[in-house]
């Protein structure tokens, strides 16, 4: 019976251990085969991650050609504008290019910009040369000008000071250096002084005032209006005031309330108001400026009675516009001292653009005026428009791939990049330990149960 027992076993113990055998090497096989799929995942995730490196070169690829594109299009649409307004020959408009390429990185200035404000001067009659020279100073204005977004800006502002007061193409930048100047050390902007002009400059020259005498009135306002619009059109209506009647101010469409119904009228009242100081004439025929009875004015309005003050503010400034008034008649001395300024202020524009364009706003648009030069160089309109079904034909077709299959490919990329780092995690050896531990685990199990058998047995036969 013992040698029974014994054979029973050994021959359990026999056939369990090649089970136990067999399914260690199957964990081996396993192990094996994890590593094998950790490693062609890996291979492949490299695989991917490096297409899609080169799929995205192709694309910025494709994104500096649309950039060159889109600036060859707007200088050309510039360009375009510009042949409108003008006649010349096909040489001419390319020397032009050329030319304002240059002046554009000399000034910080983007390619279309010189032929945008080169455009609007030329719309006036003014030649391309002079038309030239007007640009510079309104890209200059830009530039140095607080506020002014863009160049049309600049231009309009400049277009309607020179026509009003005279100033020549030639004697352009100067306009820029005294709106510079003065908006650097008084209460009032650079683009202040040229919006207080659009509204007024042209009844101020006739007014017979200087650009400078003008520029010292709108900082004597906006010392206390702080409007640079309210004080331009406050001031057409002043100068006006002081040389038309009620009747003539009304068909103007200006205010006439509290206006006289003759110019000896106004005289006469100013002078008793003023006790003989402030005459509005320098003869018989000869108006003085807004100017100088505003300066005569503001020397004697301390010793004015308020009633004086109401009624001289009344006749000069209307109902509408007397807080203009006041703060000119309390700031004048300023406005003096702004006029000196601007009656000085030589080159101030171009040294502030010299200092511009060391800044690092100065530097990135000289580079955007090279690369519009570039552009325009490399890929000129002629080429845009001849191959102008074909790129927008491969746009479209890099548009739906960009939107659809690069999409999934990057979330292919994702997925397959998190599944090998799951893969990296389990380790051989924890998955082997793991495995291994298992099949120890069961091969315990199946012992148990034989020693439960045999047991068993042996009582049976006892």
């Amino acid at each position: 019976m013992p040698f029974l027992l014994f054979n029973i076993n050994y021959n359990v113990v026999q056939h369990y251990g090649r089970e136990i055998q067999g399914l260690s090497n199957n964990v081996h096989i396993a192990d094996k085969a994890q590593s094998s799929l950790a490693d062609k995942i890996s291979q492949t995730s490299e695989k991917l991650k490096a297409y899609l490196i080169s799929l995205f070169g192709i694309q910025r690829v494709i994104s500096t050609f649309r950039d060159l594109y889109n600036q060859v299009k707007q200088v050309d649409t510039a360009m375009v504008e510009l042949r409108k307004v003008t006649d010349e020959t096909a040489s001419t408009y390319d020397r032009f290019l050329k030319d304002a390429a240059v002046r554009a990185k000399e000034l910080g200035a983007s390619l279309a910009d010189v032929v945008t404000a080169t455009a609007d001067f030329a719309r006036l009659g003014y030649s391309i040369p002079d038309s030239s020279t007007l640009a510079d100073a309104a890209l200059v204005y830009k530039n140095v000008g607080e506020g002014i977004n863009n160049v049309s800006d600049a231009s309009g502002s400049i277009i309607s000071t020179m026509k009003a007061f005279g100033i020549q193409a030639s004697d352009s930048m100067s306009i820029v250096d005294k709106f510079n100047e003065v908006g650097n050390r008084f209460a009032i902007s650079s683009r202040g002084i040229g919006e207080a002009f659009l509204r007024s400059a042209s009844a101020l020259s006739a007014a017979n005032n200087t650009i400078d005498e003008s520029i010292g009135l709108f900082v004597a306002a906006n010392n206390v209006v702080q409007d640079p619009e309210v004080v331009g059109t406050a001031l057409r209506t002043m100068s006006m005031r002081l040389r038309n009647t009620a009747g003539a101010l009304q068909e103007l469409g200006e205010d006439s309330d509290g206006a006289v119904e003759s110019i000896t009228k106004l005289q006469t009242e100013l002078l008793n108001l003023t006790k003989g100081k402030v005459d509005i004439m320098l003869d018989a025929d000869t108006f003085k400026s807004t100017y100088q009875i505003l300066v005569e004015l503001s020397q004697v309005w301390g010793s004015l009675t308020d009633k004086a003050q109401a009624d001289v503010t009344r006749l000069v400034a209307g109902l509408r516009q007397g807080n203009v008034m006041t703060a000119i008649m309390a700031n004048l001395t300023e406005g003096i001292s702004a006029t000196e300024v601007s009656l000085n202020s030589f080159g101030s524009a171009m040294k502030e653009n010299e200092v511009w364009l060391d800044s690092i706003v100065g530097k990135l648009s000289q580079q955007s005026a090279a690369w519009q030069e570039l552009s325009t160089t490399v890929v000129n309109s002629d080429l845009v428009k001849g191959g102008i079904g074909a790129s927008t034909w491969l746009i479209e077709i890099v548009n739906q791939i960009g939107q659809s299959f690069v999409g999934r490919l990057i979330a292919a990329a994702a997925g397959v990049t998190v599944l090998s780092s799951a893969f990296r995690t389990l380790s051989k050896t924890n998955l082997g330990t793991g495995l291994k531990t298992f099949a120890t685990d069961i091969g315990e199990l199946k012992i148990l149960e034989f020693r439960k058998e045999v047991c068993l047995t042996y009582a049976a036969a006892s």
